[in-house]
């Protein structure tokens, strides 16, 4: 039988227990703030989750708030963007971004006139967009060898709330 540096037993002043199966004592010894599968999984959603918090905060006046002027004028006042059938003639009225008009069209058919329906899923991209460039400079960071890119990743997405 061979002897491993791993293998090797505990100093005689500490005192060590075994359960039986080398396998499990082995895992049993490894340092608990590794980045494991597990402890890695639970730094990311916990992160996510502080992120989408800290959105919250930062942003929950906005669930009170009236239509903007911009909003009223594009949404409200835009009577062909409130029919399927005239959505097209609708989104002309801001011809520059066709995408978020087409958003706006599809949120006044689920909640017509509703400012606060505007308002959380204007909150819920927000706090998306924020867990995305959370993940996204995670694993940046992770690429180029740095040793702490979960605290400088997660400030990150909360800047961006």
């Amino acid at each position: 039988m061979t002897s491993h540096a791993d293998d090797a037993p505990a100093p005689e002043n500490e005192p060590f227990e075994s359960s039986g199966d080398d396998a499990l004592d082995a895992r049993l010894a490894e340092g608990v703030l590794k980045g494991h599968q597990g402890l890695e999984t639970a730094q990311a959603a916990m992160s996510a989750f502080l992120i989408v918090v800290a959105a919250f905060l930062a942003l929950s006046p906005i669930f009170s708030a009236p239509f903007s002027h911009e909003a009223q004028r594009l949404v409200v006042e835009n009577a062909p963007l409130h029919q399927a059938a005239t959505v097209a003639a609708g989104i002309a009225e801001a011809p520059h971004r066709p995408l978020g008009m087409l958003a706006l069209a599809l949120n006044w058919r689920m909640a017509p006139g509703s400012a606060l329906a505007f308002h959380v899923v204007g909150f819920l991209l927000h706090a998306a967009s924020a867990v995305l460039l959370f993940l996204c400079a995670r694993k940046l960071l992770t690429l180029h060898g740095d040793n702490v890119p979960e605290p400088v990743a997660m400030l990150a997405g909360m800047f961006f709330t």
